[in-house]
């Protein structure tokens, strides 16, 4: 089997152990990975052949860090599993290249714009794109003016950090929620009220970067591309189940046309390479229209499960960025995902 010698970042992350063995089970090719995370106690070094700890992915001395050790490993493949890590490698891309080192990601400005929440819708509607009405206030009292205008409390807002991920910072406004119940029976539902809200930030000493976004009520999907210049090469949409924001623990990966005719456009749009993630959803009412609401120009959390429904997108990916041929038109086969937890032990 040939040899291949993948660099994954933030292997702490809870699923970078799943991505890890489903390399290390490919029949075709003999990986060794080598994992890098700013913590010590990560997850993903139990499972690595390798491993280093790391500054994180915003610090100015990351990318040479992260060079010098694929330099030093004879790394093939630079996979970056966070957002940052993404932008700060991408700027930087060049001087892997020279190393003959490839990184599955898109170019900076792609990456720049893509990540920012505010940038990429505003770029979308820049672009006649259907969009999700959003503001971005810039005080306490903007952000109760924007919250109404999007018809709270009669309706339920989005409110998120303009960058972030995992769900870090993600709430939806509830002006109708029941508050017993969510703080004695509530696990997933990540809801507060505006009044919650404003009073958790009126002490802030500097009013954060965030945006509120209208709810998007219909059926959720988080697309994963493998994308080639701005080609996508499969488009596979994964119905988010649980939870209602972050990771998708349960999806159902099925065929949606509209929604995977919306992400081709978006991906033509932004020229993007290797991995995508694109999450769409359905405006309910007269007429049922997807609009994307968010863009991770990196792997997704549950890319894996592409595996398990015909296209091994993660193996995909890797064999891209070194020139290999990828078997097209594969059929995707309509699959449920449910993820659970695992434990590694770890002795002294």
């Amino acid at each position: 089997m040939k040899k291949i010698k993948v660099l994954l970042t933030s292997v702490g992350g809870l699923v970078a152990p799943g991505m890890i063995k489903s390399l290390k089970s490919s029949k075709e090719y003999d990986f060794t990975i080598v994992g890098v995370d700013a913590k010590k106690e990560a997850v993903g070094f139990n499972f690595t052949d390798s491993s280093y700890v790391v500054s994180n992915g915003n610090d100015p001395a990351y990318p040479m860090e992260i060079l010098d050790i694929a330099k030093k490993e004879k790394v093939d493949v630079i996979i970056p599993l966070s957002d940052e890590e993404m932008l700060s490698l991408s700027k930087k891309r060049d001087d892997f290249l020279k190393n003959g080192i490839k990184i599955t990601c898109s170019d900076y400005e792609t990456v720049r714009i893509s990540s920012d929440k505010g940038l990429m819708l505003q770029y979308l509607k820049d672009n006649s794109f259907p969009a999700p009405e959003f503001y971005a206030p810039k005080n306490l009292k903007e952000l109760e003016k924007f919250v109404k205008k999007l018809g709270y409390p009669d309706k339920k807002v989005v409110f998120k950090p303009t960058a972030g991920r995992g769900a870090r910072g993600f709430w939806l406004l509830n002006g109708r929620m029941d508050k017993a119940k969510w703080l004695l029976a509530s696990r997933d539902r990540q809801e507060i009220t505006l009044e919650w809200l404003l009073e958790s930030l009126k002490d802030a000493k500097r009013f954060p970067e965030v945006l509120v976004m209208e709810y998007l009520e219909g059926d959720d999907f988080n697309v994963d591309v493998l994308a080639d210049k701005g080609k996508p090469l499969y488009i596979i949409p994964n119905k988010r189940i649980v939870p209602d924001a972050g990771p998708v623990r349960v999806g159902h990966i099925v065929k949606d046309k509209p929604v995977q005719e919306l992400a081709a456009k978006v991906v033509a749009l932004f020229k993007f390479d290797y991995y995508v993630n694109i999450e769409i959803a359905y405006r309910t009412g007269p007429k049922e229209e997807p609009f994307i609401y968010e863009i991770n120009p990196r792997v997704s959390a549950p890319i894996v499960a592409n595996k398990a429904a015909g296209v091994d997108m993660l193996l995909y990916g890797i064999k891209l960025a070194l020139g290999e041929d990828i078997e097209r038109n594969k059929t995707i086969t309509e699959t449920k995902m449910v993820r659970f937890w695992d434990e590694v032990y770890i002795k002294g």
